[in-house]
């Protein structure tokens, strides 16, 4: 009869755990972050280590992650899908904060009044829901999310760091003012940004203006043309560019753009200076760039997303936020060929942040 009672008790023990486990999950926060791109995309890697700074380790929240895999899945009926797929696991997890980020998950996960294919505003039936975004490229006003109770960092380009940069190449090719042209493919984050540069004092430097094309046969031409007109050739996304016309589907590899780019960009066979405006660009092989960081856009998200999670702010009390820190990366080998030779500050940065590449 004891031995039976002890069994008992043990039993109604472990039920009373797993109720206290499942009542402990139900009641502690959930963080859904979804991305537009997927982790093979650096950006992303890194704005997940930035994000995991402020987010790993804390045991009264429960995070997952989503990859909406947009960056290198360019047709109509995949966004279909991912967009659903999101839509489907914010109804089954219910989570209290969704992070965002880039422009691509806020026009599919969230309304978009920038475009003509305007739709109802996602969120309208979560009125709980706190929205986080990051990466962003586009004016506030662009995304309705449904509920005002929404913060975040915007992804904008370290013009003044990069105007700063293009004045001490212009010093090393002993140019007065150097003359500096934009060249990019035609997704939205440009569309969303390129009226800032045109717009953007570029004091003691010549701005030639910007250009969008949407091939690499056309990439290839308009590169030639620019190296008879600008000393230096200003690049950040070249990810959405098809290989020509025909092509329907698959976008070219960076790579291959960025050596394309090289190639051309030359006058009476010395090579001209590429300048990416996104850290990453010198992964594919440009020589130097200045981009916004993402360790900054991970950790500034996180941040606001952890004190809504604690309660100690919602959405809307956090104030929205730019980017202040940026990225210096530089492949030695290629900024060698075009003859610069920068101050040692700019070498020391990217050897801080592991962004120096000597091969």
């Amino acid at each position: 009869m004891k031995k039976k009672m002890i069994t008992t008790l043990k039993f109604i023990i472990v039920i009373a755990l797993m109720v206290l486990i499942i009542v402990h999950k139900n009641n502690t926060p959930r963080i859904l972050v979804i991305h537009s791109y997927n982790v093979d995309y650096s950006w992303t890697r890194d704005v997940n280590i930035g994000l995991n700074r402020k987010l790993k380790g804390n045991h009264d929240i429960i995070v997952r992650f989503h990859y909406m895999d947009l960056k290198t899945n360019p047709g109509e009926e995949f966004r279909r899908k991912a967009k659903a797929t999101a839509h489907k696991l914010i109804q089954t997890w219910r989570p209290d904060i969704i992070i965002l980020f880039d422009d691509r998950a806020q026009e599919l996960v969230a309304k978009n009044t920038c475009r003509e294919d305007k739709q109802e505003p996602n969120f309208k039936e979560y009125n709980d829901i706190h929205i986080v975004f990051g990466g962003v490229n586009s004016r506030k006003d662009c995304y309705d999310y449904g509920t005002n109770k929404v913060t975040g960092i915007f992804e904008r380009k370290p013009l003044e760091a990069l105007r700063q940069l293009l004045i001490q190449i212009g010093r090393n090719r002993k140019l007065e003012k150097p003359k500096i042209a934009f060249l990019g493919d035609e997704s939205p984050s440009i569309k969303s940004e390129i009226s800032t540069y045109s717009q953007f004092r570029w004091k003691d430097l010549v701005w030639l203006g910007d250009k969008q094309v949407n091939t690499l046969e056309k990439w290839g031409k308009q590169v030639e043309e620019l190296s008879l007109q600008a000393d230096i050739l200003l690049v950040t996304n070249y990810r959405q560019l098809k290989e020509n016309k025909k092509e329907e589907t698959n976008f070219v590899e960076p790579k291959k753009v960025m050596m394309k780019t090289l190639q051309n960009f030359k006058r009476d066979g010395f090579q001209l200076p590429v300048v990416g405006m996104n850290y990453f660009n010198v992964d594919d092989g440009a020589p130097i760039a200045v981009g916004p960081s993402p360790y900054e856009q991970g950790s500034e998200a996180g941040e606001a997303a952890l004190q809504i999670a604690r309660g100690t702010k919602t959405g809307g009390s956090i104030p929205v936020k730019k980017t202040r820190q940026f990225i210096i990366s530089i492949k030695k080998d290629e900024l060698d060929k075009c003859q610069i030779k920068l101050p040692p500050i700019y070498e020391a940065f990217a050897r801080a942040t592991g962004n120096f590449k000597e091969d």
